[in-house]
């Protein structure tokens, strides 16, 4: 219904793949932003993989001081910024977490990570912005090792998968 509703699958079927994508999307980030945070969406994203141990500990501790239990304010989907659209949006108490959702698809682009983040750095707050690639194995693993070794991520912006 989510997808529906902000124009993500097309009335002739012509984007079945894309429509997957955002379908999962929104059934499961739109079901578990009703789930209460410590049970619900904070357990899946504990097992978040990053590269720098100082990312993995200021995001466990991010998400351990969130004291809403109840985030659906605080989730926004498919958000426009000025040279992307992020899947979905995070504000919490103390992380804004930004999400590309692929399910058995590349990235739309070389660059689409690199203008999620820019626009994440964009976005108001002064929490610690993560941007996280969440897909299926192993394409997941391989999309982020080779964003890693670009190192074309702006500063400001750490960077990590689910899977």
């Amino acid at each position: 219904m989510l997808a529906e509703i902000h124009g993500k699958i097309s009335s002739d079927g012509s984007n079945l793949s894309e429509r997957l994508e955002d379908q999962l999307t929104a059934n499961v980030f739109g079901t578990s932003r009703y789930l209460p945070f410590h049970k619900g969406i904070q357990p899946i994203f504990s097992k978040a993989v990053f590269f720098s141990q100082t990312d993995q500990t200021v995001f466990i501790n991010g998400l351990a001081a969130q004291k809403d239990e109840f985030i659906g304010d605080k989730v926004n989907f498919w958000v426009k910024g000025e040279r992307s659209e992020i899947d979905v949006l995070l504000e919490l108490d103390h992380l804004t977490i930004g999400i590309e959702v692929k399910y058995h698809s590349p990235l739309s682009s070389d660059d689409q990570l690199e203008r999620e983040a820019s626009d994440l750095l964009k976005g108001k707050g002064q929490t610690p912005k993560f941007l996280l690639l969440l897909g299926t194995e192993p394409e997941v693993n391989m999309m982020a090792k080779k964003v890693m070794e670009n190192r074309k991520l702006p500063s400001g912006v750490h960077f990590g998968y689910l899977s």
